[in-house]
């Protein structure tokens, strides 16, 4: 029998809360592919069909009613079975979304935990933070996205897109650019609302925002990013910014449940003033 995943059940209750596919992938920071797939293993656990996608709703099926009414009990159960088994590891996890480990430069992360090495750093999906922060496994967590409600959050300052590139590219009929083939976000050239200055045509893509950067120093190609990478090679004359895209920037919280030990919320702060300069 499969083992049952803490993030699955928590992925079926925001479903239903939220009631659409897409509206639940967009608020987790999930592709649509991930939560079906998500969804289907909880099905396999569960040996038989939870949810029936109907014409603009979700409905439950009888054994989805029946493990919805469950889920508290084995949500509580979950919990206790996530309890670290040595309890002198540190309680001072954190857990980094993937987006904050392509959005953050290193060296700011490697100052702060040089500085508290009692803190433990945990590069995880975000359904997975929120999970493990249910279970107490997790004090406190980084996303890219607002978690909603049922947890205390804060808002951390808003990172807009940039088009960028080569200076000798400032003139080209057509604009060659990669596109990072990412699951934390989509394409900003293809969902710009705007028209870009210049035509664009992708010729092909990474699966890193730090290996785009790579190649937009190397002047093949143009490129987007959020400021925070973009900001140093602008200083030094290695990139041009051509435009600044009008999607939804990224709005990363830091997000956690009850009160924060000292050590805690004397990072956050940290972490908050060295974003802010870093922007």
């Amino acid at each position: 029998m499969k083992k049952l995943s803490l993030s699955w059940l928590f992925q079926f209750q925001q479903l239903l809360e939220i009631g659409s596919f897409t509206e639940t992938a967009l608020k987790l920071n999930l592709s649509q592919q991930s939560l079906s797939r998500n969804m289907h293993e909880l099905e396999s656990w569960a040996g038989q069909p939870l949810i029936l996608r109907l014409p603009g709703r979700l409905q439950l099926t009888p054994g989805g009613q029946q493990l919805y009414q469950a889920l508290p009990e084995l949500l509580s159960s979950l919990q206790q079975a996530y309890q670290p088994i040595n309890q002198s590891q540190s309680d001072q996890r954190i857990g980094i979304s993937a987006l904050w480990n392509q959005i953050l430069p290193l060296s700011l992360l490697l100052n702060h935990l040089q500085s508290n090495p009692e803190l433990e750093i945990a590069p995880l999906g975000e359904p997975d933070i929120l999970a493990f922060i249910l279970a107490g496994e997790l004090q406190l967590g980084l996303l890219g996205s607002d978690p909603g409600q049922g947890f205390q959050s804060l808002a951390l300052p808003e990172l807009n897109w940039f088009l960028v590139g080569s200076p000798k590219f400032a003139q080209a009929e057509s604009l060659p650019y990669f596109s990072c083939d990412s699951p934390e976000h989509p394409d900003p050239l293809r969902t710009a609302h705007d028209a870009i200055p210049v035509p664009a045509h992708c010729i092909g893509s990474v699966n890193s925002l730090h290996l785009l950067l790579e190649f937009l120093n190397s002047g093949m190609c143009a490129g987007y990013l959020p400021w925070p990478l973009v900001k140093t090679a602008v200083q030094h004359d290695q990139l041009q910014i051509y435009h600044q895209l009008s999607v939804a920037p990224i709005k990363p919280h830091a997000v956690w449940l009850g009160e924060l030990s000292p050590t805690l919320q004397n990072w956050l702060i940290a972490l908050q003033e060295a974003l802010s300069e870093s922007l």
